[in-house]
């Protein structure tokens, strides 16, 4: 070996070093890291259900809604992530729909209007006004409000509105996708999911009726997704699943089963190992958001316990866990795809802050998150938002006694970017041939690597 001033046939002993900087990469990580994107996609998408398909990724907006559907969980996912990442190259997998039904609520419209003004609801966090005006008849004003949160956001919403006569009469608001996941978007109490107002004085009221709230039914079985996936590569993938439910009453018990074969979390999360174990050697992580109380965030983020999964927190938050997921995930991909070691800790988030004040993380709870691999999402005075430490989801060992030697969250970048930097590394130098250590004297052949 030779040092920079020091000939390689200097006969004098001695033990020096030379320290070059800057010799390593210039433009952060050597490969694209890909992303893949799950979840459900609605009737009017054209995706191909089950299929991870790696020649195909998503080319702009249009081509998302087209694939998914402009009311799709697919597609909230997509909005949210390339609002922020728009460099990267996105594939989706569009999850078999659910068999059971869609969650809904009615909105009840009651008595004649004395008064122009406003009917504001709230959906995901976005605010839709329906005018409403003196005299208008509760016929009128849920046809309005109707028609308001139909044509919301260009018809982005997640959800559908249809009226209906009942007592005054009904605005069944339903989530665009089936199966439980659409309990979040719509709530089961006044102050979750979609919230109704009527802005200022009038005999004429609106009101979410929470009494008759419709959860969603049967959980989505991606057991095939998964499989697909699993034939393939993406660096970074971006779940939609978070075990979580929207008050006692549509609390089920298989929500919170996370097991190897749960056709969710666990099912993946255990391609996802099997994936990175020598035989494969497939790099892959993925992100989630979680929306349910501290306690049950432990449960989920504990029972994954992974290196190469991320949970990200906002109880009770307005955007559905893929939104969450989304965003944050995109926040740390374009952090370190310019330096896989980045430190996302206090990097600031666009998730809203919680509607309900209670609902933000007390310092015990962040405590808690962060010591059960959880990376809680927090606000300041000001409304910001932000990650307040950035850790993977690994906080035990294999006998369940803590271990925090994996947690923080660019380990697991770090520990991907040195292999695959070796691994280029040792493609670029290795030959076609192996020979033991050559006899010395020996002159070393160009064709033959040297076992030493």
């Amino acid at each position: 070996m030779s040092l920079s001033g020091i000939s390689p046939s200097d006969p004098v002993p001695s033990t020096r070093r030379e320290l070059i900087f800057a010799a390593g990469p210039s433009s952060g990580v050597a490969s694209d890291r890909p992303v893949l994107l799950w979840g459900n996609k609605t009737a009017t998408g054209s995706q191909t259900l089950d299929v991870f398909d790696p020649t195909d990724p998503v080319t702009d907006d249009q081509n998302a809604q087209d694939r998914f559907g402009l009311r799709s969980e697919l597609y909230l996912e997509y909005r949210k992530y390339s609002a922020i990442d728009s460099g990267a190259t996105i594939y989706a997998i569009a999850v078999s729909p659910s068999a059971g039904v869609a969650s809904s609520v009615p909105i009840t419209v009651t008595n004649v209007s004395t008064a122009n003004t406003v009917a504001e609801i709230t959906v995901l966090g976005q605010k839709v006004e329906a005018t409403i005006e003196t005299g208008f008849t509760v016929e009128q004003s849920a046809n309005a409000i109707a028609a308001a949160i139909n044509a919301a956001d260009g018809g982005r919403l997640p959800v559908t509105a249809t009226v209906g006569v009942g007592p005054g009469f009904l605005i069944a608001v339903a989530a665009a996708n089936l199966g439980p996941s659409g309990d979040h978007i719509i709530g089961a109490t006044a102050t979750r999911g979609v919230r109704v107002l009527m802005v200022g004085t009038n005999v004429q009221t609106v009101a979410k009726t929470v009494g008759t709230f419709v959860t969603g039914t049967i959980t989505v079985d991606a057991t095939a997704a998964i499989a697909s996936a699993a034939l393939q590569e993406a660096y970074y993938h971006v779940m939609p699943w978070h075990t979580v439910g929207d008050g006692a009453a549509v609390n089920r018990g298989d929500k919170y089963v996370i097991a190897a074969t749960d056709n969710q979390i666990g099912e993946w999360e255990e391609m996802i190992d099997a994936q990175a174990l020598p035989i494969n050697g497939k790099e892959q992580v993925g992100f989630l958001g979680l929306v349910d109380t501290q306690a049950n965030r432990t449960v989920v983020a504990t029972a994954i316990n992974n290196p190469r999964v991320y949970f990200f927190s906002a109880e009770n938050s307005d955007w559905t866990p893929g939104m969450i997921a989304a965003h944050c995930g995109a926040l740390v991909r374009r952090a370190m795809i310019a330096h896989p070691g980045e430190n996302m800790d206090s990097v600031e988030v666009q998730v809203p802050r919680p509607y309900v004040a209670g609902d933000k993380p007390t310092a015990t709870e962040i405590r808690a998150d962060l010591n059960n691999g959880v990376s809680p999402l927090n606000w300041l005075a000001s409304g910001q938002g932000q990650i307040v430490r950035f850790v993977t989801s690994r906080s035990k060992n294999s006998g369940g006694s803590q271990d925090y030697r994996a947690r923080d969250g660019h380990i697991t970048s770090v520990v991907d970017f040195f292999w695959n930097l070796a691994k280029q590394r040792w493609e670029s130098q290795k030959q076609p041939f192996l020979a033991h250590e050559l006899a010395e004297g020996a002159h070393e052949l160009g064709c033959i690597w040297i076992a030493r």
